[in-house]
């Protein structure tokens, strides 16, 4: 069987004028061939629930069925712009299918949220495998940042052996508080290291915050509670500082999977920086995975950006306000992008408002996987 680690999702950041060390280093220039392999979206069933925003994908399939884990949090009535209660009302859902474009059951309503995660509320919900020595999957990972109004507690995790409903173990008796990741995106491997991908401040650029930084670990469960030991410093890029994009660009939301010995990350642009100018724009990027520094940007051409319309298999479209939280669905077994996934908020004057909050929309891709050219 051939491993392919996989971890949910983010966009990127960026500042005018400096768009030029990001695009003009694209591996693909005005075409993007992950874009060009998405198939349209099915309208009916995109994951939301009237009164909820619906956010944070992170989908994994286990034997034959695909579990969709997400966050989700109140929407008020006529608000659907409104976001604000992410960081008082958010908790996490899991909801199930046998079919990988849905539609998608719930069957953990909720699967954690403040009521037991010691008055914390919970976001940036991503799952992934931890392995066995021998490469088999020991049990799956679910970690998420802890939020409540002004504050963020970190990175705590949860347990499952098989994502069976109920199944969850961990840390229930304490709050974990992993201070080194926030939007985090892990990759573990067999002989217990790991490496990461955070959202975080970088010194050499003051005021920043949402700097890619990389991190690796030797043995995550050395210093079970002592993550400075864990994972130590951001590790350094060959440009003088320890944000991992070039042209100083700012992301969230990395979801990063690895394949052919590379890493690739598809991150949100906040402000236009490596999309020239086009803001909260799904971009890709990659790097070697020895190091697992230095990415460069692999298509000038978003995969998907909030003022272009979504184009449904049913015949209708959408523009949505805001997109963002991408994931990809990679097959275990064949090492293909089989999915692309995104959290799209509708606009207040939208065939789905004002009734639906935010959607999880799932694009078909057709069995791709990036190449060199």
């Amino acid at each position: 069987m051939k491993k392919i680690l996989i971890q949910a999702a983010s966009l990127l950041l960026a500042l005018p004028g400096l768009a030029t060390e990001s695009t003009d280093n694209a591996l693909y220039k005005g075409i993007n061939p992950l874009g060009e392999a998405m198939g349209k979206p099915v309208y009916a069933n995109r994951v939301f629930q009237h009164g909820y925003h619906s956010w944070c994908p992170s989908l994994t399939k286990v034997g034959d069925t695909y579990h969709l884990i997400y966050t989700r949090w109140i929407m008020e009535a006529g608000q659907v712009n409104n976001l604000k209660h992410w960081m008082t009302t958010s908790e996490i859902v899991h909801s199930v299918s046998k079919n990988l474009l849905g539609p998608y059951t719930l069957v953990e309503e909720p699967l954690l949220s403040a009521e037991n995660n010691h008055g914390w509320n919970v976001c940036n919900s991503k799952v992934t495998p931890q392995y066995n020595p021998d490469g088999s999957i020991k049990r799956y990972v679910l970690y998420y940042i802890n939020v409540r109004k002004g504050a963020i507690a970190g990175t705590s995790w949860l347990y499952s052996d098989d994502l069976t409903p109920g199944s969850w173990y961990g840390h229930h008796t304490e709050l974990v508080k992993e201070a080194k990741f926030n939007n985090p995106a892990l990759l573990f491997y067999p002989d217990g290291s790991a490496y990461g991908l955070s959202k975080e401040t970088d010194p050499a650029y003051p005021g920043t915050q949402r700097h890619l930084l990389a991190y690796r670990a030797k043995d995550v469960s050395a210093y079970p509670g002592e993550p400075e030991k864990r994972w130590g410093a951001p590790l350094p890029n060959n440009r003088g500082s320890i944000n991992q994009l070039p042209g100083d660009v700012d992301h969230e939301d990395a979801c990063i999977w690895e394949v052919n010995g590379q890493y690739h990350a598809i991150m949100t642009d906040m402000s236009g920086r490596a999309t020239d100018g086009k803001k909260k724009a799904s971009m890709h990027w990659f790097t070697d995975a020895k190091s697992g520094t230095n990415y460069r940007l692999y298509s000038d051409v978003p995969l998907a950006h909030a003022g272009v319309p979504v184009e449904f298999m049913e015949g209708n479209s959408e523009v949505y306000y805001r997109m963002e939280r991408p994931q990809v669905y990679v097959n275990q077994e064949t090492g293909k992008v089989e999915a692309f996934l995104l959290a799209c908020n509708p606009r207040e004057d939208s065939q789905s408002a004002p009734t639906e909050g935010a959607n999880i929309i799932i694009w078909p891709v057709n069995n791709w996987t990036p190449v060199e050219k």
